[in-house]
């Protein structure tokens, strides 16, 4: 009888362990995710103006990720939105482009107008500029300016894990590089769904399940 209430005994111990440990494995998959949440952009520029920007990615589950609550940014709440059960990795980035461009017109035509015994000529105006970046299209007349603009970029994206110093776990980041050089990334968040591998202290720990509920049985 004693060997029977020491065995549940222990079986039950053992059982409230395991789901212990299933709880903090649960816990701290969430603790990461939210401190990738917390990760700000960085950026630098090479001698020919390319950025580069970089920030952690947030790894976890689709379940994980649409549980984060209280978020006041707007590019996580995009990500949540964007991502659904059969997401693989998804990113979403913000940016702006700037510069100045000085160009002459030419006149292409004339408007003529009579009013009133007189002659009124309008000329029309129009002027063309191209480059890697740029393709804009500029068509002026007295009274009407039109504009076809196209703006280029070139981006190239690598997920890659980082090293954070000894003793601590690499980060998975994100980095883009942009090839305009007048393109400002202004956010950016990347979500990558990860498949969580079998803890060796599960296994251990069924082991010895297994091992006690066949010694519970045999005592019967």
């Amino acid at each position: 009888m004693v060997n029977k209430i020491t065995v549940g005994s222990i079986l039950l111990c053992l059982i409230l362990l395991f789901l212990l440990q299933r709880s903090c494995e649960e816990n701290k998959d969430l603790s990461s995710l939210y401190a990738a949440s917390q990760d700000t952009l960085s950026s630098s520029r090479d001698a020919l103006g390319r950025e580069t920007v970089k920030i952690a990615v947030m790894e976890g589950s689709y379940k994980e990720l649409k549980g984060l609550k209280n978020t006041q940014d707007s590019t996580i709440k995009k990500l949540q939105e964007l991502v659904n059960k059969k997401t693989v990795s998804a990113t979403i980035v913000n940016s702006k482009t700037s510069g100045y461009i000085s160009t002459k017109a030419v006149i292409m035509g004339k408007d003529t107008i009579l009013l009133n015994d007189t002659v009124y000529v309008f000329p029309e105006y129009k002027s063309v500029f191209t480059n890697r970046w740029e393709n804009f299209d500029i068509s002026a007349s007295k009274d009407s300016i039109m504009m076809n603009y196209t703006l280029f970029n070139e981006f190239s994206i690598q997920q890659r894990y980082e090293k954070q110093g000894v003793f601590k776990p690499k980060k998975l980041i994100v980095e883009i590089k942009n090839e305009n050089p007048h393109t400002t990334t202004t956010s950016m968040r990347s979500f990558a769904v990860v498949q969580k591998k079998p803890q060796r202290g599960v296994i251990f720990g069924v082991g010895i399940l297994t091992g006690f509920f066949t010694a519970y049985k045999l005592l019967k």
